[in-house]
């Protein structure tokens, strides 16, 4: 909780950037397949990383697509 509070502040203090590059450190999908469900349906390929919006990018068959939401599963 500690953390999530220290990145909170660093948030609202502008030093978002600090925090992206914190999660982009931790990304432990990277390079996996995965499968997300987005709400209106579902969308498989590789975890590409996290971008500047904190979205998590998905390589598909079709190209990159960043998603902000949904519920991740380990292919």
């Amino acid at each position: 909780m500690q953390a999530i509070d220290r990145w909170m502040t660093e948030v609202r203090d502008g030093e978002d950037a600090q925090v992206l590059e914190s999660f982009r450190t931790r990304a432990e999908l990277k390079d996996k397949r995965v499968r997300v469900d987005w709400g209106v349906g579902f969308l498989e390929g590789s975890a590409a990383g996290i971008d500047s919006e904190g979205r998590l990018l998905i390589q598909t068959s079709s190209g990159l697509r960043p998603l902000q939401a949904g519920t991740v599963t380990l292919l």
